[in-house]
């Protein structure tokens, strides 16, 4: 995979990784567990992070700020790729204050933040509490951005901005990690094998057709609902079962899995009451999702939310994936190594 690693896991203090001659071995602490592995740089030093310096003195291309395993797996993309880049979250660095961050910002040509970019609204995710308005107030003039979608006050601030979820090839990355991922859950978690299980997918997107592709290796018996008639058509003409959102109701009350994309209600109460007893729900769809949770609980059915499958079940396939997609916009913009 690149020569990148098992991971990156333990010492928190480690903020800079700078070219010099030698395979570095990296632990960085991940939540509750260790997670460890070897990359290759090219060789590399490792410049702790210094209070007494503070992190203004040093200039980079490159600032990864807050985020999680996926930031810290993509900034040593980076680095093996031969740029120059820091990253600071309270993953690699639980001393840093607020000052320091914004610091970091401050000292960036390229600022790399987490997708998403807040749970709050309000604070970056993975930073002690680093207001988002803060740190784009400290941007240098011609700072280039990387995040996911900005909320329209900060977009209105004239940002240059890379969105990943308009970059096509990362979107599709993650909708191939989110379906194994998926399918890693149903394996785990189902309780038989899947050979007999009759399987309604709901959604026609890009997780869903990678799904599809993944489950029918494990049984034909597979029920797709979607809206758009001519889609319908096409997958009929290829043998595939398919039905408009009509037949949702039916085909979900002789159902052992059912596995919602679709990002608005449409397991409700009355698909539910239709159902076995033993059935398993599972949306992937963003929140609020498009399954009636309570209705399920009263119901007795199992029902899980799996969001943000690729930072949990593949975070450093993910980071990479991310890497790549920094480089190729960052080289749209005229950026060299």
């Amino acid at each position: 995979m690149d020569r990148i690693f098992n991971l990156a896991v333990r010492n928190r203090s480690l903020t800079k990784i700078a070219p010099s001659g030698a395979i570095s071995f990296i632990l960085i602490r991940f939540r509750a567990y260790y997670v460890v592995g070897i990359f290759y740089l090219s060789g590399a030093h490792l410049v702790p992070y210094a209070p007494e310096k503070g992190y203004a003195t040093v200039m980079a291309n490159f600032v990864f700020l807050g985020g999680d395993m996926r930031t810290i797996a993509s900034h040593a993309y980076l680095i093996e790729q031969g740029y120059d880049a820091l990253i600071l979250t309270t993953d690699t660095n639980e001393n840093a204050t607020v000052g320091d961050y914004l610091n970091f910002a401050r000292s960036a040509d390229v600022l790399i933040l987490p997708a998403p970019l807040t749970r709050d609204g309000i604070y970056i995710r993975g930073t002690p509490g680093v207001d988002v308005s803060a740190v784009f107030s400290s941007l240098s003039p011609g700072t280039l951005v990387f995040s996911g979608a900005l909320p329209l006050p900060y977009r209105r601030m004239g940002i240059k901005q890379v969105n990943y979820s308009e970059d096509e090839k990362y979107i599709c990355e993650m909708a191939y990690i989110t379906a194994e991922g998926t399918l890693g859950h149903i394996l785990s978690d189902y309780g038989y094998v899947l050979r007999d299980a009759r399987i309604v997918l709901i959604g026609w997107g890009r997780i869903a057709k990678r799904l599809y592709d993944m489950i029918i290796h494990f049984t034909k018996n597979i029920d797709i609902i979607l809206r758009r008639e001519e889609e319908i058509k096409k997958l009929r003409a290829d043998g595939v079962t398919a039905d408009n959102f009509s037949a949702l109701e039916n085909a979900c009350a002789y159902a052992d899995i059912i596995i919602n994309t679709v990002p608005s209600l449409v397991v409700n109460r009355d698909v539910i009451s239709e159902m076995k007893p033993n059935a398993h729900l599972i949306d992937l769809a963003s929140k609020p999702g498009g399954i009636d949770f309570n209705a399920a609980f009263e119901a007795g059915i199992e029902a899980v939310h799996l969001l943000a499958l690729p930072g949990k079940c593949a975070p450093i396939s993910a980071g990479i994936a991310l890497g790549k997609c920094i480089i190729e916009n960052y080289e749209k913009y005229g950026g060299k190594l």
